[in-house]
């Protein structure tokens, strides 16, 4: 029997590979506007809107055990990162 190759093996997908998933869409639009307390909510989570998708697959995956690796940059399990980015994850 032939033994898979790497290329072969499909890699494993984090639960949210893409900002278009429904539950990342829907915490993105929470996110726009998003009191941190009663003392602030006139000081309200504002950024530009390009990056409440990003941010929001950025917190769904991170809770799920995945973290973007900063120098290949795709997504990969907390286990994979090296010992710096582990600590700050």
């Amino acid at each position: 029997m032939d033994q898979p190759t790497e290329q072969q093996i499909p890699k494993p997908r984090p639960p949210y590979p893409t900002t278009s998933h429904f539950l990342v869409t829907q915490l993105a639009s929470d996110l726009d506007g998003l009191a941190f307390g009663a003392a602030d909510w006139h000081f309200n989570f504002r950024t530009d809107p390009n990056y409440y998708p990003a941010l929001a697959q950025a917190v769904l995956n991170a809770q799920a055990g995945w973290f973007l690796d900063m120098r290949t940059r795709e997504w990969v399990l907390r286990e994979q990162l090296s010992d710096e980015q582990k600590a700050m994850t």
